[in-house]
């Protein structure tokens, strides 16, 4: 229950029946989903099975009425024309209010679903806008460093990283990655400006550890090596070099897809 004015609010009185038992379409109508809906193949898959008087992992909500999880089970019964879930099927989430929903059903739906670059930055992108969260803070959310955030956000995840050696010697970007990523890491809180200080010191901005480590690199024996080849030998190199680590994303990207599957057909259903 809430107070407002003196009077007691019962924030699920339009989702419930006097009886105890929730009502789906009206659920489905408070909800914050923070990714895309599954598709009718998924759905269907999703929701074989499911019995909406007892579900084994109920429907959440938050305290002050709003549907965090169990989006797309919600969908399933509504096609299916059930119009009236177990009172066991539904759970308050003690703590969790406007103000965290979304936050929390993100957090839940992490690990269910097989999510893409796409959906994880669309996530991200709302957290930022509707909430005023960091890149780093969306990092800890999703337990990922504030680098890959940023690539989501500027289209380069995915993205194999890629150099050339000019006649100069020295080690260019290629990929775009860098370009995407320069300047972010100088924010005071950034943990990739904590390793930086670590490394080279505590004013080393980001240029100078660019440069301090391509110093590094190219002062090692293999810089050496590296300095006394010609261009053909280089791109030769390069060439191969790319072909392994494409043949690595593909064997680790379907490796990741067949541990969704299993999780998937496992869970029998997605938040």
């Amino acid at each position: 229950m809430m107070v407002a004015s003196g009077a007691i609010v019962d924030p699920f009185k339009k989702l419930r029946t006097a009886a105890g038992k929730w009502r789906v379409n009206p659920l489905l109508e408070t909800g914050v989903q923070p990714f895309e809906n599954l598709s009718d193949s998924e759905l269907a898959l999703l929701g074989g099975g499911l019995d909406p008087r007892a579900l084994i992992d109920p429907i959440k909500v938050s305290e002050d009425g709003i549907l965090v999880d169990g989006h797309q089970r919600l969908r399933w019964f509504s096609r299916k024309g059930v119009e009236l879930l177990g009172a066991e099927s539904v759970k308050i989430l003690t703590g969790v209010n406007k103000d965290t929903a979304l936050e929390t059903a993100v957090r839940l739906n992490l690990h269910r679903r097989h999510l893409t670059v796409e959906d994880k930055a669309a996530a991200a992108r709302r957290l930022m806008t509707e909430r005023g969260w960091s890149q780093a803070r969306v990092a800890e959310l999703f337990g990922v460093t504030r680098p890959a955030v940023s690539q989501w956000l500027s289209g380069t995840a995915g993205v194999t990283p890629t150099a050339t050696v000019g006649k100069d010697g020295r080690i260019r970007d290629t990929s775009g990655i860098a370009e995407a990523n320069r300047g972010r890491a100088d924010e005071p809180d950034s943990p990739d400006a904590a390793h930086r200080k670590a490394w080279f010191g505590p004013s080393a901005s980001m240029p100078k550890a660019i440069r301090a480590f391509e110093k590094m690199l190219l002062d090692h024996p293999l810089g050496a090596a590296v300095r006394m080849l010609d261009e053909t030998d280089i791109a030769t190199m390069e060439r191969r070099l790319q072909s392994v680590m494409g043949t690595i994303q593909k064997v680790l990207a379907d490796a990741q897809d067949a541990q969704a599957n299993e999780a998937d057909r496992a869970l029998r259903y997605d938040g």
